[in-house]
C-alpha cells in the first residue's frame, strides 16, 4: 500500500490553490490528488465566453 502525506480531494480552483500552499511549504512531500473529473482542472465561469465565442477553448483550464 502506498503512503501519501497530503491528500486533496478534487481538482477545483480551490483545490489546486491547496496545492500550490502545500508546496510553498512543503516542496518535497508526497501529494495525492483524487477526482472523478477524467480532464483537466478547468473554470466553469469561462465555459459562457468560450461558447460564445468570446474566449478561445483553451482558456478555459486553470492550469
Amino acid at each position: 500500500m502506498e503512503h501519501t502525506q497530503y491528500l486533496v480531494v478534487g481538482s477545483s480552483h480551490a483545490a489546486l490553490e491547496a496545492i500550490s500552499a502545500i508546496r510553498m511549504h512543503d516542496a518535497t512531500g508526497t501529494l495525492t490528488v483524487v477526482t472523478r473529473d477524467a480532464h483537466l482542472p478547468y473554470s466553469p465561469t469561462v465555459l459562457p465566453y468560450v461558447v460564445s465565442g468570446k474566449s478561445a477553448p483553451e482558456r478555459v483550464f486553470l492550469r
